[in-house]
């Protein structure tokens, strides 16, 4: 049983590894399949934006803060998860990948993952975070994260996976993002009236905070552009899942750029780009850093089996061949011996005796 459940799993293994490998390739040798991803990617989250804005008798709406505070803390939440759950993932996947890159993002995460935490805190209608919360407050913590966010994404897609450097050390990177949200955490809370106004009760968004989204744009963009050039080089799905999400992270930041409350349809739909943006920069690590170095490594060991099995059975023929060798040496009617190079006898069949 435990025998046949193996050759199960061992089929199943696989499988998925020569469905993995099709894929890549076809995405690989086929420019225009990664092309159409993005372009079908990109044209799904303009309809979303689209429809709000040129239709906004149907589509446009503020809602209460009860049920808007729930959905709030939902989509963070998730959000949240999944920033800790990427750092997780790629902080214990690196001891046997061996992957700086993705070691990189993954420490990202965790200040990523560490800051909308505190802006989920923060929100107008939680309960304080040390300072009495407010839309400003949130907001602030809101735009360090995604700042932060996008100016990691574009120093990412210049670590390479075998990058060296002690900068690129688990514990250096470790650091850096617990300081990088401590940071944050201290200026917001401690320090409010030093930074700049981004939200103004009655009037809406400052420039300051349109202009920021605005810069994090060009930033995601100029990522877009440095992803497609890892991709085209190496054919990694983790690039087109990163420039798939980057995509709708542009649309997250646009939408969060034209709302009018902090209850509004744009902001809603700007935390649904970021829950979608998240879930595919999830799955492509996960692709990058556990899945595929996991089924390499299944084709490795299964490679390896084989070729023991072979050596064993080429082994077990030699052996064979040796016997039947001596049995017909041995039965050789006429006497032979054999000498080395000393001239001492070294064999000598039955008939020799």
């Amino acid at each position: 049983m435990n025998r046949k459940l193996a050759t199960v799993n061992r089929k199943l293994h696989e499988k998925e590894l020569w469905r993995f490998n099709k894929v890549g390739k076809m995405i690989k040798k086929k420019g225009l399949s990664a092309q159409a991803v993005l372009a079908a990617v990109f044209t799904l989250s303009l309809l979303s934006f689209a429809l709000a804005a040129l239709f906004p008798s149907w589509f446009y709406y503020t809602m209460d803060s009860a049920p808007y505070l729930v959905f709030h803390n939902i989509a963070e939440s998730f959000s949240v998860l999944v920033s800790l759950s990427i750092f997780s993932m790629g902080w214990f996947a690196y001891d046997q990948s061996k992957n700086r890159n993705a070691l990189f993002l993954a420490c990202a995460f965790l200040a990523i993952g560490l800051i909308d935490f505190l802006h989920t805190l923060s929100y107008a209608g939680m309960p304080e975070l040390i300072t009495p919360n407010s839309p400003e407050k949130s907001t602030q913590f809101w735009i360090a994260a995604r700042m932060f966010a996008a100016l990691a994404f574009l120093a990412s897609g210049y670590v390479r996976p075998g990058s060296a450097g002690r900068f690129l050390s688990k514990g250096f990177l470790l650091a850096a993002a617990v300081a990088v949200a401590g940071v944050v955490f201290t200026g917001v809370i401690y320090f409010p009236s030093s930074l700049p106004a981004t939200f103004v009760e009655g009037s809406g968004l400052t420039s300051y905070k349109i202009y920021s989204e605005y810069l994090i744009i060009i930033l995601l963009i100029l990522t877009i552009a440095v992803y497609w050039k890892r991709y085209a080089s190496t054919g990694k799905k983790l690039f087109l899942y990163m420039m798939a999400a980057l995509i709708v992270c542009v649309f997250s930041e646009l939408s969060l750029t034209v709302y009018k409350s902090a209850f509004d349809t744009y902001n809603i739909l700007g935390h649904i780009y970021k829950i979608i943006a998240f879930a595919l920069i999830y799955w492509g690590i996960y692709v990058s850093a556990v899945k595929f170095p996991y089924l390499e490594l299944m084709a490795e060991t299964e490679e390896r089996k084989r070729i023991e099995t072979e050596l064993i059975q080429q082994r077990h023929n030699l052996e064979k061949e040796r016997q039947f060798l001596e049995a017909v040496f041995d039965n050789i009617e006429e006497g032979i011996v054999s000498c080395d190079a000393q001239g001492i006898l070294s064999r000598f069949n039955r008939a020799t005796r």
